[in-house]
């Protein structure tokens, strides 16, 4: 697959993105230049760097990984720090802040680690930015009007990388994807948090 950095749905991803206003409860990371230069390079690296044509998609993104990185569940210590070659390729394109560390993308990233036969997939969120609580960077569920945007987002994410096949990680994504990209059958993956370690690994190793 050809490089993606003057690919037309690309920009006009990485437009949509930047532009969104979300109100007091969503953080728009990607209104940050180099949080939005980090995805672009992110989905340049996927089409160089061994994408299997697997999507996987979660809800959306937490505050201590995506939402510093600008890459789906990715964190700034999975970039500094990860053996995974994918990772490796990527930590000297993109550029983080700090070394903040979450659970969901350490065990994502261990789980492809120390699969072999697992390919890398890409990952996405059903909404893209960060919906919190007031007064708190908890997540919060996204609003009707959030995931209609996050529909948009990802069918520009479709047209860009082309998947095979598209997973859903966690309950919330799964609705998402049957209701709105009914032309994928949306297999559930289990959230690899509060537990789901081995479930995570045994679907994207399916």
């Amino acid at each position: 697959m050809a490089m993606l950095r003057s690919s037309a749905p690309l920009q006009k991803l990485l437009a949509l993105l930047a532009g969104y206003s979300g109100g007091k409860t969503v953080n728009n990371f990607y209104s940050s230049p180099h949080l939005l230069k980090n995805l672009e390079e992110y989905f340049n690296a996927l089409t160089s760097g061994g994408y299997s044509g697997d999507l996987l998609v979660g809800e959306a993104p937490g505050h201590a990984g995506c939402a510093r990185t600008g890459i789906p569940f990715t964190s700034e210590n999975v970039l500094n720090v990860s053996t995974h070659p994918f990772v490796a390729s990527l930590r000297n394109r993109v550029q983080v802040g700090g070394d903040q560390s979450e659970t969901t993308s350490n065990v994502v990233w261990n789980c492809l680690i120390s699969s072999r036969s697992c390919r890398l997939p890409a990952f996405w969120n059903a909404f893209p930015m960060h919906p919190h609580l007031v007064n708190s960077r908890r997540n919060r569920t996204p609003t009707l009007a959030e995931v209609s945007f996050g529909v948009d987002a990802l069918a520009k994410v479709v047209q860009i990388l082309k998947p095979r096949r598209v997973f859903a990680i966690g309950r919330a994504a799964e609705g998402t994807l049957k209701k709105h990209f009914s032309t994928f059958s949306a297999p559930y993956i289990r959230h690899p948090s509060y537990g789901g370690r081995n479930a995570f690994l045994k679907g994207v190793t399916s």
